[in-house]
């Protein structure tokens, strides 16, 4: 019987990495010709720029690239954590404050789904449809349970919410066990399995709700016994000591039930938008915050206040306004201070490596100041600029759509993707004539009574540009693990998972800093269990190939098990110290939580080396 087949077909059943099986001679035409290299690619074709373009022919000048691929991965991450810290952060901090959260709820909802979002976008791209994604997902647990842990409790020691962490630990152990239990019964997911890890997440935050209420009920009892004891006029000394007792209760369940603050007091007034007006420029280096603020008041036409309300959302959104000011009144400088991405009285303060922060994240830092609508109820004017956000009503939709049409085309022209305008262009019969209304009806010195819904335009291109960072970070720690010859597993378990809690961190410790320790580190103990629940869930639902007989060995990869023995010591260590210190963090802790996390890496290291073996079973053939 004869067979016949295409050059085609052979080029379509190909992987990317046998590119790195060829001469550098025919890698060009290979880049272009299997269809997997195009796949696992986003907005940029890199190895067509590396092979086609750069013409590549020595393994040193591959090395050289490949520096530098780390160098643009640092800066993505950077970026991504700009676009959370101040634009997605204010979003679900507005949530936290309507819906009544305290910081423990906000830390493992709001807080774990904005951390965890460019993760949760990348496992639904093509690039991850036959990845080993439980081993991925295990080193993201491992890495941001120690390297989010760690640093936030080295730099900001606090109390811990105890019985909160010892579910979100039990909850998360429980989820990976569920998960290796529905791959191991029969080598393959059914979509229903994947819909039940969905399931469980909602059951935890049923639980989670239903326990704050229950704590704010016995707040209120425990509230009124004490004044009951307070109020007797000759109490004994059993008395005594049971009111000493319950209002020390009572002080550790209202530090835990507490809602999230509105304001972060110590960044109010020290802003980029008080140092430009009339067009002079004024140095506030010496100056205290308040008469920085009381100088700026001035300009508008304030009146000195004899008492600054700090704590007033309505003081803040008001805090320029003056009815006989002009509409347009610094209508370009609010412009000049909404895009100018560096405050110099901000800059002197800062330490050397802020400063090196402020400046590599300067280029992003204009782009989205541009094109991303800020919404935060914690600054002056609550971030509202008139120009800036009625060009962003057009430019903001038109920028989306756009982008979002060729992410779902994902079509290449001269190694970078094509963007499509013939849809994109009819939002402006919409936006331009309500930008010509929202210029007409607003003033500079004070934001409209619709300004919150400025948040939709923020969420919709920070959602789309979180999915461009944060799969170009996957596509070049790919690019990066093929050149170098790691295998996939090394490289998830590894560079992956590192990039990723890294930029986790960046976050979540400016929120330690602040004085969000407790949300911060709830959020990196709810963050493994939203992934294994969620992430997964989703994951298994959408992807048909989980559901092939033995996908297990796939999902689960060579280091899966090095992964899973590392993970469920980790989770029980942490449980061990959190009852140990009395649920407080200490620094101990975060020196070793981080020797742990180098001891895992060295193990992956020697397994990748084959120095040793492996947490798992030699694999074995039945006789043919």
């Amino acid at each position: 019987m004869n067979v016949t087949f295409s050059i085609e077909d052979v080029y379509k059943s190909m992987r990317c990495n046998s590119l790195m099986y060829v001469d550098f001679s025919h890698r060009c035409f290979l880049s272009k010709a299997i269809k997997h290299c195009i796949q696992v690619m986003q907005c940029i074709d890199y190895f067509r720029i590396m092979y086609c373009q750069m013409n590549i022919e020595t393994r040193s000048t591959e090395v050289a690239v490949m520096c530098a691929s780390i160098v643009i991965m640092g800066l993505l991450m950077l970026a991504v954590a700009h676009l959370v810290d101040k634009y997605i952060a204010p979003l679900l901090k507005i949530v936290s404050i309507v819906m009544h959260m305290n910081q423990y709820l906000a830390g493992i909802t709001l807080l774990c789904f904005g951390n965890h979002l460019p993760e949760l976008i990348i496992n639904l791209t093509p690039v991850m449809q036959e990845s080993p994604l439980f081993n991925i997902t295990l080193s993201n647990a491992i890495a941001v349970v120690l390297i989010n842990g760690g640093l936030i409790c080295y730099l900001r020691p606090f109390k811990i919410n105890g019985h909160g962490a010892v579910r979100d630990l039990l909850f998360m152990m429980l989820a990976c066990e569920l998960v290796l239990y529905e791959m191991d019964t029969d080598n393959k997911i059914t979509r229903i399995e994947g819909l039940s890890l969905i399931c469980l997440y909602f059951i935890y935050l049923i639980i989670n709700i239903v326990d704050l209420k229950l704590m704010r009920n016995t707040l209120d009892d425990l509230r009124q016994k004490v004044d009951a004891l307070s109020r007797k006029t000759q109490p004994t000394l059993k008395t005594k000591s049971k009111l000493r007792h319950m209002q020390n209760k009572l002080a550790h369940m209202e530090l835990d039930s507490k809602n999230v603050d509105k304001y972060n007091h110590s960044e109010i007034f020290i802003s980029a938008k008080l140092k430009t007006y009339y067009g002079k420029k004024t140095s506030f280096d010496d100056d205290e915050p308040d008469d920085v603020e009381l100088r700026a008041l001035e300009k508008y036409g304030q009146t000195r206040p004899s008492v600054i309300v700090r704590d007033n959302e309505k003081y803040l959104r008001d805090i320029f306004y003056n009815p006989e000011n002009p509409r347009n009144m610094f209508l370009l400088n609010d412009l000049w201070d909404s895009i100018n991405p560096i405050s110099l009285s901000e800059f002197k303060r800062s330490s050397y490596i802020e400063r090196i922060y402020i400046v590599l994240i300067m280029p992003v830092s204009i782009i989205c100041s541009l094109f991303v609508p800020v919404v935060d109820t914690s600054v002056n004017k609550h971030g509202w600029s008139k120009l800036l956000n009625c060009i962003q009503i057009v430019t903001t939709p038109f920028i989306v759509i756009t982008l979002w049409h060729a992410l779902t085309c994902l079509e290449y022209q001269s190694s970078f993707i094509v963007l499509y305008f013939n849809i994109s262009v009819w939002s402006f019969c919409v936006s331009v004539p309500l930008a010509i209304f929202v210029f007409w009806k607003t003033r500079t010195d004070k934001p409209p009574r619709f300004h919150k819904l400025f948040m939709i335009l923020t969420f919709s291109i920070s959602l789309v540009l979180l999915k461009i960072f944060a799969t170009e970070i996957e596509v070049l720690s790919c690019v990066i693990g093929l050149v170098s010859h790691m295998s996939e597993d090394f490289a998830s378990s590894s560079i992956r998972a590192f990039c990723s809690a890294l930029s986790d961190s960046i976050f979540n410790i400016s929120l330690a800093i602040k004085g969000y320790g407790g949300m911060a580190f709830a959020a990196g103990l709810a963050g493994p269990f939203f992934s294994f629940t969620i992430g997964l869930g989703l994951y298994f639902l959408t992807n048909p190939k989980v559901s092939q007989l033995y996908s297990k060995r796939w999902l689960l990869g060579e280091q899966g098990d090095n992964s899973y023995f590392f993970f469920m010591l980790i989770a029980f260590s942490t449980l061990l110290w959190i009852v140990t210190f009395n649920f407080l963090a200490r620094r101990s802790v975060a020196i070793f939580d981080l020797i742990m996390y180098i001891v895992y890496l060295i193990y992956a290291i020697l397994v990748e080396w084959s120095v040793i073996h492996a947490f798992t079973f030699d694999p074995q053939f039945e006789p043919t």
